[in-house]
């Protein structure tokens, strides 16, 4: 792994949006940008002194508000986004994680 996000944050693998409505109707990019960004969790900095990050761990999947994160591009096609733990909406567990 290339990066260690530090305290306050979690690095993230960032989730291709659906650029098509459910009835196939392919959406302007002003609208696939609306919303929280998905990602996938790829490693968790450590606590800061007055927020705790409680139980999000790699695998897991989160939402976040955007225009929050600080991306890094690596190579051609893969990005990293780094959330802060604040910006943090709302967190999915993986499979792996649910059976712990």
């Amino acid at each position: 792994m290339p990066y260690i996000p530090q305290p306050g944050y979690v690095m993230c693998q960032p989730l291709k949006k659906e650029s098509k409505t459910a009835s196939g109707l392919a959406l302007p990019p002003s609208e696939q940008e609306r919303g929280a960004n998905i990602a996938e969790v790829l490693a968790v900095g450590g606590d800061l002194p007055d927020i705790k990050i409680g139980d999000v761990k790699p695998g897991d999947i989160l939402a976040y508000a955007p225009y929050t994160d600080i991306e890094v591009e690596e190579g051609n096609f893969n990005k990293i986004v780094f959330v802060p733990f604040k910006k943090i909406v709302g967190i999915k567990s993986s499979v792996a994680n649910e059976s712990n």
